[in-house]
Order: structure tokens, then C-alpha cells, then sequence
């Protein structure tokens, strides 16, 4: 799957390639984990960055 960020003119600022090898789902329902993932991802972050101490 491939993620493209262009600007009204057409011009390509980003680009980004989901790869994954579960076949049997479509690409919306994959973008949709991914985004999930990243929202958790972001959290963690969060977390640690204030001092919570979550690798201990």
C-alpha cells in the first residue's frame, strides 16, 4: 500500500509504503491498524517523556 502527501499544484511532499503479509485483509482495514498502533505508539511516548518510568 502507498501513501502519497501532494500539494494542490500536484507536487509530492511525502511518500510512505505499508508493507504487510496478511493477504486476506483489504488496505483500509491494514491503514486503520497501522493508525491505531501509532496512536499507542504516540501515548508511550508521551508516558516515558514526563518521567513515568515505564521501561522499569
Amino acid at each position: 500500500m502507498v501513501s502519497r502527501i501532494l500539494t494542490e499544484d500536484g507536487e509530492q511532499l511525502d511518500e510512505w509504503y505499508l508493507l504487510t503479509h496478511v493477504p486476506e485483509v483489504n488496505q483500509a482495514t491494514i491503514a486503520l491498524w497501522y493508525y491505531w498502533r501509532w496512536q499507542i505508539e504516540s501515548f508511550f511516548k508521551l508516558m516515558k517523556s514526563v518521567g513515568h518510568q515505564l521501561e522499569s
